[in-house]
């Protein structure tokens, strides 16, 4: 897997390890019940087999069934709240705010530079180190924001979206839009 570059980064990859190593048990079990009802409860013989007790009408499997869901929901709450609260805890008090449009063929970034200069440009050098907090919308069409490796968004004409991140290194990535057009079939980058 590739090395995070943010610590959002991060953070989703942990939680999309711990939310699959979570689900695995139900998986499992799951896959378990039905090989043991193909391979035990299959009809071998003549006509219309005798009806099989309802699943729904055991109590320890109604009750088991129930409680691991419960204790399993109740933990990746707790675990989902506590990576919010982590996440949201890093806000710097000097973020670097970019406001970044979406337009065919072309994205625009306006950010503030040194000594309070407004820079506006089509290509976006980020401070290591520092908080990046992203306005981002569309003027026209709609858009997918996507830093390869990193993080996705959908944006549609004149709704704005907020996105937050550190850089932790220097790298060169490429940034393109990943909603592909009916009428051009092309992946545009910038």
């Amino acid at each position: 897997m590739p090395k995070s570059m943010s610590q959002t980064m991060h953070l989703s990859i942990l939680t999309m390890v711990v939310f699959s190593v979570s689900a695995a048990p139900v998986a499992a079990g799951v896959y378990a019940a039905t090989l043991y009802i193909m391979r035990n409860w299959a009809h071998k013989g003549e006509g219309v087999p005798a009806a099989a007790p309802a699943v729904r009408e055991s109590a320890k499997t109604v009750i088991t069934w129930t409680l691991t869901s419960v204790i399993l929901t109740v933990f990746l709450l707790i675990w989902g709240l506590g990576a919010l609260a982590v996440d949201s805890s890093g806000a710097s008090s000097n973020p670097l705010v970019v406001n970044v449009t979406g337009q065919q063929w072309v994205w625009s970034f306006q950010y503030a530079g040194p000594n309070g200069t407004k820079v506006e440009s089509n290509d976006l050098y980020l401070p290591e180190g520092r908080e990046v907090v992203f306005h981002v919308t569309s003027l026209d069409v709609t858009h997918g924001f996507w830093v390869f490796r990193k993080w996705v968004f959908r944006l549609t004409p004149t709704k704005e979206h907020l996105l937050k991140f550190t850089p932790l290194q220097t790298s060169l990535e490429h940034l393109m839009c990943a909603v592909r057009s009916s009428v051009v079939s092309t992946t545009h980058t910038w």
